[in-house]
């Protein structure tokens, strides 16, 4: 399972989802699920976030590409992204 954690908001929920191993060790994925509501606190849909994430050899940098779906309460997509990202282990 999955859990992502934000600070305090009252406009979005943390996501929750899966995450698993792709092809080889060092090939992962996520998907995730959050709720979206208004500013008096009235549900309006979800966002989906989807990632392919890339360790290198030493696992202490990766990359990821991922896209951002937001529905409506209906389930309908009603605008979309993408992002890419980079990352490094710190001690």
């Amino acid at each position: 399972t999955f859990l992502e954690s934000i600070g305090p908001s009252i406009i979005r929920s943390p996501g929750n989802g899966i995450w698993k191993r792709e092809h080889g060790w060092n090939e992962y994925s996520y998907a995730l699920r959050f709720m979206r509501y208004d500013a008096a606190g009235l549900f309006i849909g979800s966002g989906v976030v989807r990632a392919a994430i890339t360790l290198d050899e030493t696992g202490n940098h990766y990359t990821s590409t991922a896209t951002n779906d937001v529905l409506d309460v209906n389930g309908n997509v009603i605008s979309s992204g993408c992002a890419t990202s980079v990352s490094t282990r710190f001690q």
